[in-house]
């Protein structure tokens, strides 16, 4: 299966710039999720990879080829769109042999194929049944099986699961890896949900106005962003930030934001090297609400004070969206701790070995 290279590519539209010189690999092999909001780039990437639109600028190689001048139905690629775009006079069996007619594959292998596709996609009992009265799962199963009936080098699929309930999107996430895992082909998923993007991927791709801001694991992106943007768009919800001034304060360090003063151990800032250039300067702090709790449950070094003036009820875990004054800040507290109640004064204790710092005029990652 292909290695996929974007090599600076850059796509212009109307004046309007969809992607930004782009240099990324998409590894053989591999699941990579494109993940990023709307507008953001990632179905044009899908696109560009099909060969359904040409770079304004710079080259796509597949295992070194540039296949700028490789037409979209000579590049082994399949393609699966948010909007499944089932033949609806179709059967689930004659979608599914549909590619392979069009191929002049002959009958015998063709029903072979077919029936081994049906299988690997459980559409075994459904095959005489036409997509309207499918299952939005099933239908999914059959646009993904017409696409892999011919064993593509390659699978593009565009936001394949965004019509789905909550339910039905965890099964199919987990039919999506055993598809991915049973085919093999190198498979690129867009999507603009970033749970989805981390339970899928082996790989991510994070996308904002056609720029690459990071291509690492999910792991990685989540525990290490690359910079304010990623910390913020990866979690939900989303990580705490704040912008203060990095004093000394002997022996250790502080973050003054507004009246409050978050102390800063000499360990962390040795942790992050970078800060010492930011001394006396303003700087962004991070911190995910995981590791940000009311201090009668889990006392810090660190702790910070203001008013609850939310709590969502999640079951297991309930979040305390706390006003800081100069901005809010949401919190953990696992069930049965016990909450403040809103309107009251809170004290919220912060991990500070936990905690990310990042550039206020760049975003980058500190």
């Amino acid at each position: 299966m292909p290695l996929i290279v974007f090599d600076r590519v850059s796509l212009v539209r109307d004046g309007v710039v969809a992607l930004n010189e782009l240099s990324v690999s998409i590894e053989s092999g591999e699941l990579t999720t494109v993940v990023g909001p709307s507008g953001g780039g990632k179905t044009t990437l899908l696109r560009v990879i099909a060969g359904l639109e040409r770079p304004t600028a710079g080259r796509v190689l597949f295992d070194g080829v540039d296949v700028q001048n490789v037409a979209s139905a000579d590049r082994d690629v399949a393609m699966v769109f948010q909007e499944h775009a089932l033949y609806s006079h179709k059967t689930a069996e004659a979608n599914l042999a549909f590619p392979l007619e069009v191929r002049h594959v002959g009958e015998p292998q063709r029903s072979s194929r077919v029936a081994e596709i049906a299988r690997a996609m459980g559409l075994d009992r459904v095959m005489n049944r036409r997509p309207n009265t499918l299952s939005l799962g099933r239908r999914n199963a059959v646009a993904t099986g017409r696409a892999l009936v011919r064993d593509p080098a390659i699978l593009l699929l565009d936001e394949p699961l965004s019509n789905f309930d909550t339910k039905a999107r965890l099964g199919a996430r987990l039919d999506i890896r055993r598809r991915h895992q049973q085919s093999g082909a190198t498979t690129v998923y867009a999507t603009n949900e970033q749970s989805e993007a981390m339970a899928i991927g082996d790989n991510m791709i994070v996308l904002n106005r056609g720029t690459v801001q990071q291509v690492d694991d999910p792991t990685t992106v989540y525990r290490r962003p690359a910079n304010l943007f990623v910390a913020r768009f990866i979690g939900s919800p989303p990580m705490n930030a704040m912008t203060g001034l990095l004093e000394p304060d002997y022996p250790d360090y502080r973050l003054q934001v507004g009246d409050e003063r978050l102390l800063v151990p000499t360990r962390v800032i040795e942790q992050h090297p970078a800060l010492h250039d930011f001394m006396g300067r303003r700087v962004v702090m991070g911190v995910r609400p995981e590791h940000v709790h009311p201090s009668t449950v889990e006392p810090f070094e660190t702790c910070l004070h203001g008013t609850c003036v939310r709590i969502e009820d999640l079951g297991e875990k309930k979040l305390a969206q706390v006003d800081l004054g100069l901005g809010e800040m949401v919190a953990y507290v696992t069930a049965p701790d016990p909450l403040p109640g809103i309107g009251n004064p809170v004290e919220l204790a912060v991990d500070v070995n936990r905690l990310h710092f990042f550039d206020p005029d760049s975003g980058s990652s500190l």
